[in-house]
């Protein structure tokens, strides 16, 4: 796994672990970008735009 999929599934969990702990519903799927990321990305963004709003 390259270093940027490492990441983003690291910050998955950590977001999951946030959602969890404060009640909050999350509905995540499975990273479908293809290619090499940096470990986020715009449906990563719109996870964390999520729970900033709940």
């Amino acid at each position: 796994m390259k270093r940027g999929k490492q990441t983003c599934k690291i910050l998955k969990e950590i977001r999951r672990q946030i959602a969890e702990a404060n009640g909050i519903e999350l509905a995540t799927s499975e990273c479908r970008f293809k290619g090499e990321c940096l470990g986020t990305c715009p449906k990563c963004e719109a996870e964390v735009r999520f729970l900033e709003q709940q």
